[in-house]
């Protein structure tokens, strides 16, 4: 090579050629040095591959989805078009929707890099956890349904607010 001016000049055909098509990493087309991996990357576990296919799977994609759409409409149409009796089959579905999204939930964790303690896993642990109060027993137990100490407790409310 000769160099004029700061230019460096080719000395040879094949060199002009070396350089334009970017063989060992130079290029005359503006492009950065092209770097040659020193070593093989490894892949990741078998459950991290496995997890992050199901989690993008159209099929489980869907099934959440009707859950979902179940999970914000489902004690209402137990409420509006049913008897007592269903109950213990909205609290079937109601326990199925929660197995399934905390499944959700921990192959997210091991599938997808970002979603621990992102947004969505905290969108998705709270909604989740709130199904449990959709379970009539539970709902019965925070409401007081036929508890009479409840009422005895809300009398007692009720005299100390006025004493006060």
């Amino acid at each position: 090579r000769s160099s004029s001016g700061g230019i460096s000049v080719a000395s040879s055909t094949s060199e002009v050629i070396h350089r334009i098509s970017g063989v060992d990493g130079y290029s005359n087309r503006g492009s950065k040095r092209v770097n040659k991996p020193s070593k093989v990357e490894a892949k990741p576990p078998c459950y991290v591959r496995c997890s992050g296919f199901l989690v993008e799977n159209s099929a489980f994609i869907s099934l959440t989805t009707i859950l979902t759409i179940y999970a914000l409409t489902g004690d209402d149409f137990r409420i509006i078009f049913t008897e007592k009796p269903a109950d213990l089959w909205f609290n079937v579905m109601v326990l199925v929707c929660i197995a399934i999204f905390s499944f959700e939930i921990v192959i997210s964790v091991m599938g997808k890099s970002d979603y621990w303690l992102g947004f969505f896993f905290i969108l998705d642990l709270v909604s989740t956890v709130t199904l449990v109060l959709d379970l009539t027993w539970i709902n019965d137990l925070l409401a007081g349904n036929g508890d009479s100490s409840s009422l005895r407790s809300g009398r007692t409310a009720r005299i100390g607010a006025k004493a006060a």
